[in-house]
């Protein structure tokens, strides 16, 4: 194997795949992949009819479960691993979905370590639930847009080169803001942040930014990773408007494509006050993922 680094003509790649295998995994997405690519190195190759990702963090090589036909396991996983031991590395897979997991083990043929955090699984929504926020389980949520409404007059504006410019003007000013805002994981962020709103036409970014008083005061970006499925990559919001997360979470939902029945709102990373908010909003499924790790 000789994978290639990603780029941003591998697009059309990804939506070959995209369209013909059904993958629920958010770390599957090549708006995902191109927008930290600076901090995951990100690579891939087309093999026996899939698609085969690898990615370097730091000292941490690992590949993604393989997109394409499960019959093409057998063939391609043997072939991923000898690519790892090629390059003095024991075969390492994150991000693999519970029905990969038994038949990437067999075929892999070989003791492997099953490992399941669920900070890392994905919360996966009802678009409609999040429009309409029904029922009493949704009643503080309805509040909340209430209260804000009740103070606020605003409007929603599509993602575009146009509004890029004010977008970041936001994220540097809730940056200031954060805590950690000296941190190595908060500067990638920051990059991730701008490769993506800059590319936003090329990577097909769907979202958009609320505007109050004259100023963009939240906004959120995301991307198909399947048709029925969109996955939300970022949100960010003006903390001194109250309930302007819940705005921005609820009209992101609102304007998605018709078909787009699920949201994907990506994993909570073992943080508390992340995983309350997540539940908050009452996920259908989650998108449960296992790392398998050679040993």
């Amino acid at each position: 194997m000789q994978p290639k680094p990603l780029n941003i003509g591998h697009k059309s790649v990804f939506e070959k795949y995209e369209r013909a295998y059904h993958t629920e995994v958010s770390d599957f997405s090549f708006a995902s992949l191109f927008m930290w690519r600076h901090a995951f190195r990100p690579s891939l190759q087309e093999l026996e009819g899939t698609l085969c990702v690898f990615t370097l963090r730091k000292d941490m090589f690992f590949a993604l479960p393989p997109l394409g036909p499960e019959e093409a396991l057998t063939r391609v996983i043997p072939a991923m691993a000898d690519y790892f031991h090629s390059i003095g590395r024991p075969f390492y897979m994150k991000a693999v979905p519970e029905r990969l997991v038994d038949p990437i083990v067999k075929a892999l043929g070989t003791k492997v370590e099953i490992k399941s955090d669920p900070g890392t699984w994905d919360y996966v929504y009802r678009t409609s639930d999040l429009v309409d926020l029904p029922g009493r389980k949704y009643q503080g949520k309805r509040n909340h847009l209430n209260q804000f409404t009740q103070k606020n007059v605003f409007s929603y504006e599509p993602l575009s080169p146009d509004i890029v410019e004010e977008c970041l003007e936001l994220d540097s000013r809730w940056r200031a803001k954060h805590p950690d805002s000296g941190s190595e994981l908060m500067a990638e962020e920051e990059k991730a942040i701008r490769e993506a709103l800059f590319h936003c036409e090329e990577l097909k970014l769907l979202g958009g930014a609320i505007r109050v008083d004259g100023k963009i005061r939240a906004f959120a970006a995301g991307a198909l990773i399947n048709p029925e499925t969109a996955v939300v990559h970022i949100e960010k919001a003006d903390v001194d408007y109250p309930g302007m997360f819940a705005v921005i979470n609820q009209q992101f939902a609102e304007h998605v494509p018709a078909e787009v029945e699920l949201i994907n709102r990506e994993e909570d990373l073992g943080l508390p006050g992340l995983r309350r908010a997540k539940r908050s909003y009452h996920p259908i499924f989650m998108v449960k993922k296992h790392e398998l790790i050679e040993i």
